[in-house]
């Protein structure tokens, strides 16, 4: 049996003493609807939280591909538009928010920082808050608003556990989880994977991130060992040791698919990466296919 006398708050329950959570508007923007929107903005926080499906959602001109269980947040006065994957049209929860303390609304920053997209793993809890609130909404029981305001607070607290780690008994705002860092290096890693065949540069990579080329340098050289420029040269170089493997096809051809227009700089990263040229690593690839089959 557990037994707890004299309850002490916590460093978040100090934050959200006395803040009142009020939901102003609740959309629920269903994937048949094939939502797109104009800019816009509003006078509240808003948070779009994406249950399903794939699009585009730009604030303040940043562009960011949508997944699902992402969440994103549009300040006071931030313009901002989603577009749906005609393919894949996406399914959106809508909830805008204000806050109130001692009568006076604050600002989200007023607690703690928040960045424009999050993703929180496991996202199940978020997806149970944003659909709960939704369902209150619908079903209109005694009550609801009250059920609200404590989603809204559920809500903010699995933002804040996810976001920032535990020290001590309690948490320290600043420190940022290593979950958000692993889940922010793995979209990082998605992006350059799927684009891996493209012209692309730190630049292009630190754009998609919303980093500075710098920061992002540093931020994936931490969590994976490897610089942007030095994970996207590998994961050319293992698709075309596959391609090499497993075709025929000519080897300024394998240089093009994989993202190089230059013959000759393909063979000399691959070399750097492999330690041998990509004649070379065919013919061996080969010989050892060959005495397999002996």
């Amino acid at each position: 049996m557990i037994n707890i006398v004299g309850l002490k708050s916590d460093q978040l329950g100090k934050i959200l003493l006395n803040v009142g959570l009020e939901a102003n508007h609740v959309h629920l923007a269903e994937r048949e609807d094939r939502w797109t929107s104009k800019y816009h903005s509003h006078n509240n926080y808003e948070f779009c939280y994406v249950v399903r499906g794939r699009g585009l959602y730009c604030l303040n001109g940043k562009k960011y591909n949508v997944e699902p269980g992402d969440i994103f947040v549009a300040k006071p006065g931030q313009k901002h538009y989603e577009a749906c994957d005609q393919s894949d049209p996406y399914e959106l929860i809508f909830l805008t928010i204000t806050i109130w303390k001692k009568n006076k609304r604050i600002g989200l920053n007023k607690l703690f920082k928040l960045p424009a997209r999050l993703h929180i793993v496991p996202e199940k809890k978020v997806n149970n808050i944003f659909l709960g609130i939704l369902d209150e909404i619908l079903l209109g029981n005694t009550g609801y608003t009250v059920k609200i305001g404590n989603y809204l607070a559920d809500l903010i607290i699995e933002i804040y556990r996810f976001l920032y780690v535990k020290t001590g008994k309690d948490s320290s705002v600043g420190i940022l989880n290593k979950d958000y860092k692993k889940c922010f290096a793995e979209k990082i890693c998605k992006y350059i994977q799927n684009n891996y065949n493209k012209e692309i540069g730190l630049k292009d990579i630190s754009d998609d991130s919303h980093l500075s080329p710098q920061y992002l340098s540093t931020f994936f050289k931490k969590q994976t060992g490897y610089s942007p420029m030095e994970y996207l040269a590998k994961i050319r170089i293992d698709t075309a040791k596959d391609m090499l493997k497993d075709s025929k096809e000519k080897i300024s051809s394998i240089a093009l698919n994989v993202g190089y227009d230059s013959s000759h700089y393909f063979h000399r990263i691959f070399k750097k990466v492999a330690g041998i040229t990509p004649a070379q690593y065919r013919e061996k690839s080969l010989s050892i296919r060959r005495s397999e089959n002996l």
